[in-house]
């Protein structure tokens, strides 16, 4: 059966190496799992539309032989074949195309599917970006695996650059006080520790919800209409936004504090954060002047 070619072609390819003298390319991944291949990753299956994205800032998108849906940046990545959802892979799908890496986020995914592509002897590097830098040090890991840690260890310094003139383009800005919104149809924000919840923080802003327990929690119209937000910011596509406009403009008010942030720049751990950031950022302050 063609599968079990993938954990002996790794013992063989593990015995060359050794018998060669060549270092295998090793990271560790955000579940603190070591990864290892031997040879830099020419087959790659991406489980999450940021990894999606990731693969192409690092420009090693002709890898990828498998995706998940809503992989939708850039457009090029519309065009590689979807064999995953948020809840659900197809295992046979994966095992077909051979991948001699497979991605993964850590939040999000079938689990137990993973867990079985894994004992067939499939690599599998878990990602979860906690903070704004883990970002930077992503493009790194996966640049190793790639056998272009250089080319990583620019775009994470690039990254960590942007931010910090971001941080200091808004340091001397009024405070604002910023209502979230990020979905369409409930209502739900971000606490302080979610990664927009940081980039807040960098906008020079207060999040009316950052104390929250929980990193993404449900809201009610009351509990944002006793915070009084300065700024309400709905990141959403452009249709959500439209839906929200109408409800939030209902309340005199708000409706001339209703801002738009693409959630496809904002909410993917991705080099295009950063454009989602500083967007974010404009559009807290917008009114200033």
């Amino acid at each position: 059966m063609k599968v079990w070619n993938v954990s002996g072609a790794l013992a063989l390819a593990s015995l060359f190496y050794a018998m060669a003298g060549l270092a295998a390319l090793k990271t560790v991944d955000d579940s603190r799992q070591e990864v290892v291949l031997y040879a830099a990753a020419k087959k790659v299956v991406s489980l999450a539309p940021h990894l999606t994205e990731v693969l192409f800032d690092l420009g090693v998108q002709d890898t990828l032989v498998g995706t998940s849906r809503y992989s939708d940046y850039p457009e090029a990545a519309k065009h590689i074949d979807i064999i995953a959802d948020a809840f659900q892979i197809n295992v046979e799908a994966v095992i077909a195309r051979q991948p001699d890496l497979i991605l993964a986020w850590s939040s999000g995914g079938d689990s137990r599917a993973l867990l079985r592509l894994e004992k067939l002897g499939f690599p599998v590097y878990r990602n979860e970006a906690r903070k704004l830098a883990d970002i930077g040090s992503t493009f790194v890991r996966l640049g190793t695996l790639f056998d272009l840690k250089d080319r990583g260890l620019a775009l994470q310094a690039r990254f960590s650059r942007q931010l910090q003139r971001v941080k200091r383009q808004y340091a001397d800005h009024k405070v604002k006080r910023v209502y979230l919104q990020i979905s369409e149809r409930q209502l739900y924000s971000i606490n302080d520790h979610h990664l927009i919840g940081q980039a807040l923080q960098l906008c020079h802003a207060t999040n009316i919800f950052g104390k929250e327990a929980m990193m993404v929690a449900p809201v009610s119209k009351e509990s944002v209409l006793v915070r009084k937000p300065d700024v309400l910011i709905i990141s959403s596509s452009e249709r959500g936004f439209s839906e929200s406009l109408r409800m939030w403009g209902q309340f005199q008010q708000f409706r001339d504090k209703i801002r738009y942030v693409d959630s496809g720049k904002l909410s993917r751990p991705s080099l295009r954060m950063l454009d989602g950031i500083e967007d974010l950022c404009r559009q807290i302050h917008s009114s200033e002047g």
